[in-house]
């Protein structure tokens, strides 16, 4: 749980797939009260090995904080990374963590994976 005040954070996070069909999406589990400026680097490809679609730097500046660990693929691309930054400023104390699904289809037999080492690191500025 983090108290009211105004963060800087950093983090990683990555989510797999082995589907043909259902993709990867990840975000935070909960839609936090508060606002910031959120900066992350998506890249996304088949596998971790082969990451090879940047989808580019997206910036928020606004009150969807949840949005700050939001990436995903399509149903072709079966992994992705996140990359993310950025200052956060919560209004009362929340707690969160982060969630996976798949993303376009349902595909029971190959599930959507969490990567090992996905965190959100916050350093309380004010």
């Amino acid at each position: 749980m983090l108290p009211a005040g105004t963060y800087q954070y950093d983090g990683f996070v990555g989510g797999n797939t082995a589907s043909a069909t259902a993709g990867v999406q990840t975000r935070l589990s909960t839609t936090l009260a508060g606002s910031g400026c959120f900066i992350i680097r998506i890249i996304r490809g088949t596998s971790y090995f082969n990451l090879s679609i940047d989808q580019g730097m997206s910036r928020r500046a606004d009150t969807n904080a949840n949005l700050l660990a939001s990436i995903d693929t399509g149903a072709a691309a079966a992994a992705c990374i996140g990359i993310m930054n950025g200052t956060l400023i919560l209004t009362s104390a929340q707690t969160f963590g982060f969630e996976i699904a798949q993303r376009n289809a349902t595909d029971a037999s190959n599930p959507t994976i969490l990567s090992t080492g996905s965190y959100i690191r916050f350093v309380k500025i004010a």
